[in-house]
């Protein structure tokens, strides 16, 4: 099941997609990162499908969301995710977010605080981090898997992860009509992207991988009092991928936390 929600102003249009999990059992809301989609969980969403009802959001200008991605900022995504996701979830509810991902839960907390409870970010854009922007940029124009290949390897700290099935679905994703230049609008604002000062008030747990080539993690940048922190050893841009029981386990103390 899914549901697409346009929002006023030039915010895109994210939709909204049931995972699975148990019937009336609380909320979980993933969000994935820059140049991904809601398959990115599929290593995390079926750990939770006995104890919640599990969705992901995918954002404006991603795979089965329309391919306008408004301003393509974190701010802008943020609002088509509080549209999309208005009257279908239990409020607060807590969010898992990767990457890009990170940045707009940061901002849906902020804007909308009724909706949040907890902020689980992994490798998260918006937190003042050193991000490779070359990466970035280059992601929207990969046209052949030879060129491709060394790119998305980046990602991984043990390249073999990314194997010729990755490539080519990522190389489909972006064949589509106009994919490349809504994620291009995306790209120049994931690059530009500052620090999110202050944090929201909420619960905040912040996991890097120690080898992420993607977003660097920096210790000072993530120092506020309400900011857990854990650096998840062997993994790069993709921790909850490359360990994803370490990561797993995570998040489901985290969650239980913000239950009590």
């Amino acid at each position: 099941m899914s549901i697409s929600a346009a929002v006023k102003g030039n915010t895109g249009r994210a939709e909204l997609h049931s995972l699975g999990g148990t019937s009336g059992a609380p909320d979980l809301l993933f969000i994935h990162g820059f140049g991904s989609d809601r398959f990115a969980w599929a290593a995390n969403a079926p750990a939770f499908f006995n104890t919640h009802s599990v969705w992901a959001v995918e954002l404006p200008g991603h795979t089965a969301a329309p391919i306008d991605a408004g301003e393509g900022s974190a701010g802008s995504m943020a609002e088509a995710v509080a549209t999309s996701i208005e009257g279908r979830l239990q409020f607060p509810v807590p969010v898992v977010a990767h990457s890009l991902g990170g940045a707009v839960a940061v901002e849906l907390a902020k804007t909308h605080p009724d909706m949040v409870s907890g902020l689980f970010l992994i490798a998260p854009a918006g937190f003042g981090v050193e991000t490779n922007s070359q990466f970035i940029r280059a992601f929207p124009g990969l046209e052949a898997r030879e060129e491709a290949q060394p790119t998305l390897e980046m990602l991984a700290s043990n390249p073999r992860l990314i194997n010729a099935q990755m490539v080519l679905y990522v190389l489909g994703f972006l064949d589509q009509p106009g994919r490349r230049d809504a994620l291009a609008v995306i790209a120049n604002a994931l690059a530009a992207q500052e620090r999110i000062s202050p944090l929201p008030e909420v619960p905040v747990k912040a996991i890097w991988g120690d080898q992420d080539a993607i977003h660097r993690f920096d210790q000072l940048a993530a120092a506020e009092p309400h900011v857990s922190v854990e650096v998840v050893e062997g993994a790069g841009h993709l921790p909850h991928i490359e360990k994803a029981r370490q990561v797993n386990a995570s998040i489901a103390a985290f969650v239980e936390a913000l239950a009590r």
